[in-house]
């Protein structure tokens, strides 16, 4: 069973999206239609997830929070506004790109897939990225100082020729005592862009190392705990956990290029 936590999350991004396509796009400047179009595509996303007892994720707190963020973030006067790639919406905007590592198997390069927000303008060119917590503060804003994954995006924008300085951080907090908001940008300098590329490749090689000695060490630290707990922390207790596998969980593969996953068969 999907986790409510990713379920919540999706049908805000998913709402957020249709939201900024309709008013500065379908429907230019019409707040009422962007808001409907928000609200149809968050329920479709949310589907079966109102059954779990979590009243800060449930179906009508994500649409109280578009409603939240419209208020808050009046899209009339927003100057961030969503950027024109070759006469295409940046929103939602996604890439999958060859980095210089081989595939241990193919021989063809590994691609390097990142999928954001949306790419905004104003004096300077950001990424945008809602994020969904239960707490703002100074603790929430440190984690995106050096934050690997709007490194990686920064990086994949630039390979499309776009002058991207940062990241654009809409966050909303879903608490039992009411909504609130912060927005902040953090910077990513060349020097730390070249610095990620490097540890990237170096895990990736890391990894495909494991892979061949067929060793897998766990990581046995927040990870199990993270985004309401790991789906595999069952198996894990067990000395042997693979006899687990088979009846609890269906393999899948995603495949970053058709944005979609797929099963795996006979593999």
């Amino acid at each position: 069973m999907t986790s409510i936590h990713l379920t919540a999350g999706g049908a805000y991004a998913k709402g957020m999206e249709a939201m900024r396509l309709s008013f500065f796009f379908k429907n230019p400047g019409n707040e009422d239609a962007a808001f409907c179009a928000a609200f149809i595509a968050a329920t479709k996303h949310y589907a079966w997830a109102d059954q779990h007892n979590v009243p800060t994720k449930s179906w009508a707190s994500i649409i109280l929070g578009i409603d939240f963020y419209m208020r808050a973030f009046p899209l009339a006067t927003e100057k961030y506004k969503p950027f024109l790639h070759k006469d295409r919406p940046t929103v939602e905007f996604s890439f999958a790109l060859p980095i210089s590592v081989n595939h241990p198997e193919t021989g063809q390069p590994l691609l390097y897939h990142g999928r954001m927000d949306q790419i905004v303008k104003d004096t300077e060119m950001l990424l945008s990225d809602d994020k969904t917590t239960s707490s703002l503060g100074q603790n929430f804003r440190d984690r995106w100082r050096l934050e690997g994954q709007f490194t990686g995006y920064v990086w994949g924008t630039h390979q499309f020729g776009l002058p991207v300085k940062g990241v654009l951080v809409r966050a909303m907090s879903f608490q039992k005592s009411g909504l609130q908001k912060e927005s902040f940008i953090v910077y990513r300098s060349g020097w730390m862009i070249k610095e990620w590329l490097v540890s990237t490749i170096h895990t990736i090689n890391e990894m495909i190392h494991y892979w061949k000695m067929n060793e897998f060490p766990s990581n046995l630290s927040t990870s199990c705990n993270a985004y309401g707990g790991c789906d595999f922390l069952n198996s894990c207790e067990s000395e042997n956990p693979e006899i687990w596998l088979p009846g609890n969980f269906v393999r899948r593969r995603w495949n970053p290029v058709l944005q979609k996953e797929e099963d795996v068969v006979g593999d």
